[in-house]
């Protein structure tokens, strides 16, 4: 661990004019006494990240199957990168840094809609996450879906701006998670096409010296053949009797 658990706070009440978004936001739009659909929305939106990459590894496997290597070493780039984060740069959630304005809306619609309790906001549990966050696998959908034309992309882009905004809101991340993990993602995307077409490149060089190679082979044998004297046959070269 490098850091403290408590960096991320202060770094975004700075950025912020002392005032967490997480908290901005809940004062103006959430109440307490109601859960309201939005909230819904935005908790079902922040709970998919679950279950989305798996969903966009079936879509690219059954529709663009050239693609599923490059998402899959993208999206294992940077969850790798986002287990370092957790490692190294650890950080408790809004909800848990700054329980007196913040909320952690997700426990009242679980409690509200399912009678479930996250038993999270009484700090009776410990929560620690990383400075990267889901946009490590919502850049790799976004720019997946990329090739599927604008109307996918567009959606793409609407989902991935909705959950940015829904862990902010919903008092889970800070605003420099999401920032932090779209640049990761986007590095890892961005390393994984070119270590590719480098590999690529790399076999091609490699299977065009191994076919000069052979074909260099096969021309000496054959001019060495034809430089040959050529050696009579007994047959022909004994006299008649």
């Amino acid at each position: 661990m490098i850091a403290n658990a408590d960096a991320a706070p202060r770094l975004e009440s700075g950025l912020f004019g002392g005032r967490l978004p997480s908290e901005y936001l809940q004062t103006r739009l959430f109440d307490p006494g109601r859960v309201d659909g939005a909230d819904i929305v935005l908790s079902v939106v922040h709970g998919s990240f679950f279950v989305s990459p798996f969903v966009a590894a079936g879509l690219i496997w059954w529709k663009r199957r050239s693609l599923f290597r490059q998402y899959a070493l993208a999206t294992a780039i940077t969850f790798a990168f986002g287990l370092v984060g957790f490692v190294l740069l650890p950080t408790a959630p809004p909800w848990l840094s700054d329980p007196d304005d913040v909320t952690r809306i997700t426990h009242h619609v679980l409690r509200d809609t399912a009678g479930v309790s996250l038993g999270g906001d009484d700090g009776g549990t410990v929560a620690r996450e990383g400075f990267w966050f889901e946009p490590n696998h919502l850049a790799a959908v976004l720019l997946v879906l990329r090739s599927f034309g604008r109307g996918a992309l567009a959606v793409g882009a609407v989902y991935a701006m909705a959950m940015s905004y829904s862990v902010v809101y919903l008092g889970e991340h800070f605003v420099i998670d999401a920032v932090l993990g779209w640049v990761v993602a986007l590095a890892g995307w961005g390393i994984v096409p070119r270590w590719i077409a480098k590999r690529r490149s790399s076999m091609a060089r490699t299977r065009t010296g191994m076919n000069r190679h052979h074909e260099g082979s096969v021309t000496s044998l054959f001019q060495k053949a034809r430089a040959s004297p050529t050696v009579p046959s007994r047959a022909a070269s004994s006299p008649d009797p």
